[in-house]
């Protein structure tokens, strides 16, 4: 019986002598690549910077603009306070100048307007109630003022032996605004005044004035050495050649209290001229 011999399925797998066994997946596992690899060029490095560089140069501007936005935005934000503050301050002392007339003091108006000079600017001199009990300095004196492109206010307290029966308004003025050092008034010293910034960059300060009975405004510039109220009622009595005090004639009485119902500021409007902002106007109510 011839043997037969059953190759196992192991050894039918094995390479036998003289045949050939393919390699081809192994050789493409280990050979080397045949390119070689690609990078940027020149070229796109360029597009890339300069890409990079209009960006910057964008947001740069950008952010310039921001900044000087927020400066132009705090600057006006100040000028706005400031005005805000000057505005309050003058309707504040107006008001409270009102209670003045109930004094009636003779020798002085709760609101006047004042040149310290023939062609200076107009300024607005008024006394206000300051609220003290202390009766030295329970009515001040209060200065507003255009010097040097800003507008000034100044306060102290005033006494009214410290003015003179025969003294000019413009005499007073040069006392009182002339310098902020204390001036002398018919022989008698002045308290000292407190000079406040309040704004700057004023170009010009233009006033003008209601009057109650008249039903109109009045410049300002044309109310200079104007007497109103009580101080008409004396100004009346010295040109009729009678003291203050004393008893007057019919005709200088009612000549007085013509003068006095006929001039009684009640409103005053103030026009800022600002140098870089425009013009501003206000009015004020001075009747509480």
């Amino acid at each position: 019986m011839r043997a037969q011999t059953i190759a196992s399925p192991a050894a039918a797998s094995l390479p036998t002598a003289g045949s050939f066994v393919s390699v081809a997946p192994f050789a493409r596992l280990t050979a080397p690549a045949s390119g070689r690899q690609r990078g940027f060029t020149l070229l796109e490095l360029l597009v890339a910077v300069a890409l990079m560089g209009v960006l910057a140069v964008l947001c740069w501007r950008g952010l310039d603009t921001v900044l000087r936005s927020r400066d132009v935005i705090v600057r006006n934000n100040d000028e706005l306070r400031a005005l805000t503050a000057a505005f309050a301050q003058l309707d504040d002392d107006l008001r409270r100048s009102w209670t003045v007339r109930l004094l009636r003091i003779s020798s002085r108006d709760p609101i006047r307007f004042t040149r310290a000079s023939p062609d200076g600017p107009v300024a607005l001199e008024l006394l206000r109630e300051s609220g003290s009990l202390d009766e030295r300095v329970r009515i001040q004196q209060v200065i507003y003022r255009l010097r040097d492109g800003q507008l000034e206010r100044g306060f102290g307290p005033w006494q009214p032996e410290a003015q003179s029966a025969g003294g000019s308004i413009g005499g007073s003025m040069s006392g009182s605004i002339g310098s902020a050092a204390s001036g002398v008034s018919g022989g008698v010293a002045t308290p000292a005044l407190v000079w406040q910034p309040l704004l700057a960059n004023v170009a010009a300060l233009e006033m003008r004035a209601w009057i109650e009975q008249q039903k109109n405004w009045t410049n300002a510039a044309g109310l200079v050495g104007v007497a109103f109220g009580s101080s008409a009622v004396a100004e009346a009595s010295v040109q009729s050649n009678v003291q203050p005090g004393s008893t007057a004639s019919p005709a200088a009485a009612a000549a007085a209290a013509t003068v006095s119902s006929a001039r009684t500021i009640t409103g005053v409007e103030v026009a800022l001229a600002r140098r870089n902002s425009g013009r501003i106007v206000r009015v004020f109510t001075v009747k509480d």
